[in-house]
């Protein structure tokens, strides 16, 4: 069983609902500009990293989402307060929004399609740095 681990620096997001317009007699469904700029942005910085394709094999997939902390969890000297560091980011981005958005970045990439997943964990942090994503994926 091979395993391949990918950073993805910048703030996690999710992936947006479709929106929907009428063009003429015809309903037309398409996707927010940003959500795809960001796909494309987790999708470039995969590809950097020289991923295996993983064609018909099964996947398991770890992801971790470390997410920038609010700012009123730091003091005036940029230290995070007492009160804060065992905090986890209960609200927004939902972390399956997270996960549809990584699938959908690294379909064709890493493997044939996210239907090839059987098994996930995937965990939301607040980062201790700069906000990142890791992707493990093991065939």
């Amino acid at each position: 069983m091979s395993t391949q681990r990918f950073v993805i620096q910048g703030n996690p997001r999710g992936q947006g609902r479709p929106r929907a317009t009428r063009r003429g007699n015809h309903a037309a469904v398409y996707e927010a500009k940003e959500d795809t700029l960001y796909k494309n942005n987790l999708a470039a910085q995969v590809v950097a990293q020289r991923p295996e394709y993983i064609e018909f094999n099964p996947v398991s997939v770890e992801a971790g989402f470390y997410i920038q902390r609010p700012k009123y969890h730091y003091d005036s000297k940029g230290r995070v307060k007492p009160r804060y560091v065992d905090d986890c980011p209960i609200g927004k981005p939902y972390i399956d929004n997270m996960l549809k958005a990584l699938y959908d970045a690294c379909n064709g990439i890493v493997w044939r399609d996210d239907a090839q997943i059987v098994e996930v964990t995937a965990k939301k942090e607040y980062a201790e740095t700069v906000p990142h994503i890791v992707l493990e994926v093991k065939a």
